[in-house]
């Protein structure tokens, strides 16, 4: 590559990123709020018992299981996968 198109690439680069340069903006937004902190909290926690309001990116609620412990021992589930893992006679018999 030559000088002259190292400083054409580079003028031209320049250029372009100038171009995309803009000015500082400032936004001054400045909200009264009607109600204080303790107030809206209050008002939240009330639509959140009344499930007007869902924590989370859900929609719904998912209820929650009562109990989910096992009812069998650790022994039975053993016993039962000893069992299943025996094999099984599957024979045809044609002439029944």
């Amino acid at each position: 590559m030559s000088v002259k198109s190292i400083v054409t690439l580079l003028l031209l680069a320049g250029a372009g990123t100038a171009a995309l340069a803009d000015d500082i903006t400032i936004v001054v937004d400045q909200s009264l709020s009607l109600r204080d902190r303790a107030e809206v909290c209050a008002e939240a926690q009330a639509a959140r018992r009344s499930a007007m309001l869902v924590d989370g990116e859900a929609q719904f609620r998912v209820p929650m299981a009562a109990d989910t412990r096992s009812t069998v021992t650790r022994e039975q589930v053993r016993a039962e996968r000893h069992l299943s893992r025996q094999p099984v006679d599957v024979t045809i018999n044609p002439a029944a």
